[in-house]
């Protein structure tokens, strides 16, 4: 190469890129060198059956962390469905006991109308016989006074000589 050719690149493209490039160079044969089996250019087969087996043992391993982390997902699971129905079981009796002490008040209020109905009902009962003995008596001290009338009393007296009277003498006295 000729020895312009870096200052000439460097021009060209810059020195962040110029220093990338370089630093590339530098870290491919190391990477390379890091990973045996790929610069064993005889030993291929080798590499690959180790690389098959490290492979395999990562599937397994892989696998045995899935059927790990599945168990405890599905024993999560199956322990919130057992509190969601702990507590469904719980809402439940709550309102079965709620809905009882509903009735019962409810049952305390009927037995209360009862009560104060057949209050009422007996309450009106004895006012109505009061009102029928009152009118009953009203009918007898209205019979009375009739008779009394009736008999020649003075009142009966005056009513008899009102009655007695003529239509066309009255007024006349």
């Amino acid at each position: 190469m000729n020895s312009n050719f870096i200052p000439w690149l460097t021009r060209r493209i810059g020195f962040g890129a110029m220093f990338l490039l370089m630093l590339g160079w530098l870290a491919v044969p190391v990477a390379l060198a890091e990973k045996p089996g790929w610069t064993n250019w005889f030993g291929k087969k080798k590499a690959a059956d180790d690389t098959a087996e490290a492979v395999q043992t990562d599937v397994a391993k892989s696998k045995d962390k899935a059927d790990k982390e599945g168990r405890k997902a599905a024993k999560e699971t199956r322990k919130a469905e057992q509190e969601a129905a702990r507590q469904q079981k719980e809402k439940e009796e709550e309102a079965t006991a709620e809905m009882e002490a509903v009735k019962e008040k409810a049952a305390k209020a009927e037995k209360e109308a009862t009560r104060k109905q057949k209050k009422m009902t007996e309450d009106a009962g004895d006012e109505v016989e009061k009102g029928k003995a009152k009118v009953k008596a009203e009918k007898n001290k209205t019979a009375e006074g009739m008779k009394e009338l009736d008999k020649g009393s003075e009142k009966g007296q005056a009513m008899r000589e009102q009655h007695s009277r003529k239509w066309w003498k009255f007024g006349l006295d």
